[in-house]
């Protein structure tokens, strides 16, 4: 099993739009561009805990982070956001 990703990092580029980024696995277990990650994410909504799932491939940037754009967020909510590898 690959390590988990390392340097993540968010930005928030509109009300509904944040941008996640993170550094591969220090041990990767294998190329660490056939990784997989998942971005999971939560918050509460109508006093509802909602949690959100995405399996996602990307591709490395020219400094080796990767990023995915998180969209469709509810304006004024705190949002918990986690990066896995697969």
């Amino acid at each position: 099993m690959p390590s988990p990703p390392t340097n993540v990092n968010v930005t928030v580029d509109t009300p509904i739009t944040v941008k996640v980024f993170w550094s591969p696995p220090v041990n990767p277990n294998g190329p660490a561009e056939q990784l997989r990650y998942m971005v999971k994410y939560s918050t509460q909504i109508n006093n509802l805990h909602q949690v959100f799932n995405k399996t996602v491939k990307v591709v490395a940037d020219s400094d080796r982070m990767y990023h995915y754009n998180l969209t469709n967020l509810q304006p004024g909510h705190t949002y918990q956001i986690k990066v896995c590898t697969m």
